[in-house]
This record gives structure tokens, sequence and C-alpha cells, in this order.
């Protein structure tokens, strides 16, 4: 028959191997404080990273808006200068055909003899009218000034 065990002995590992095993936990305990404090100190620099990065973000969207609103009137300025370009080059060629226009129908109205040409000043010389003639088909030289033209009996 087997013995009973002794009062105070006990069957298991014995007090150093006990030991040692505290100090193992100890020390992977201790590495991992160590990397949490490591971890820590990373997550305060992120922070202060990121604070200064959202800070940046803020000026770079006001300065973006400002230079939004500058680009845009900009273009509204060169937009109305085109159109204003446009304008004055319309009107530089409808006035002058409608100025013609206006003088061939006077000149088709005296040349048929209507009551309104007796109160009208004389046609010019010959010469003056030819020659200003030629300028104006050169200058002008579409189908309504040369119809006009055609009904004074001037170009055949």
């Amino acid at each position: 028959m087997p013995q009973p065990p002794e009062y105070g002995a006990r069957p298991g590992p014995s007090v150093e191997q006990v030991q040692m095993q505290v100090q193992g936990v100890r020390g992977i305990m201790q590495e991992n404080v160590d990397v949490m404090l490591a971890n820590i100190d990373k997550t305060e620099v992120l922070e202060d990273k990121s604070s200064a990065l959202a800070s940046q973000a803020k000026s770079f969207q006001k300065t973006s808006r400002a230079v939004k609103k500058k680009m845009w009137c900009a273009n509204m300025k060169m937009n109305l200068l085109i159109g204003c370009v446009c304008i004055i080059i319309v009107l530089a060629i409808v006035i002058p055909v409608v100025t013609s226009a206006g003088s061939a129908a006077g000149a088709a109205s005296t040349v048929t003899g209507s009551s309104e040409s007796s109160s009208a000043s004389p046609p010019p010389p010959p010469a003056e009218a030819g020659a200003g003639r030629r300028l104006s088909s050169l200058l002008f030289s579409g189908p309504l000034l040369h119809h006009s033209l055609t009904e004074t009996g001037d170009i055949s």
C-alpha cells in the first residue's frame, strides 16, 4: 500500500520553479507595459499631426474659395470683353450696310422721279458718284447693294 504523504510535503513544482515562472511572467508584463507606453507616444504624435493637418485643410479651403471667386470674376470680365468686341464687330458690319442700303434707296427714288426727290439736294457730279460707287462696291459687294445699283441703272 502506498504511504500517505507527509504533512507539509506537497507534490508538484518546487518553489524555485514557481519563482522562475513568476520572473518569466514579470518580464513579459514589463515588455507589454513598454510597448503600451510606446504606442501612447505614437498616438500623441499622430494626434498632433492630424490636428495640424486639419488646420492646414481649413486654410486651404479658405484660400481655394478666394481663388475660385477671383477666377470667376476674371472669367466674367473676359466674357464681357469678348461680348463687347463681338457687338462692336457686328455694329461695324451692320451700320455701313444699312446706311448704304438707305442711300441706294434714296438714289433709286431720285431716278424714278418720286415727289420726295424734288426737295432733296441734287445728286453729286458723275465723277464723284462713280468713285463712291466703286468704293462701296469694293467694301460691300452684297446682293442688296448690287440689286439697288442695278435698279438705278448704274451697273448693267
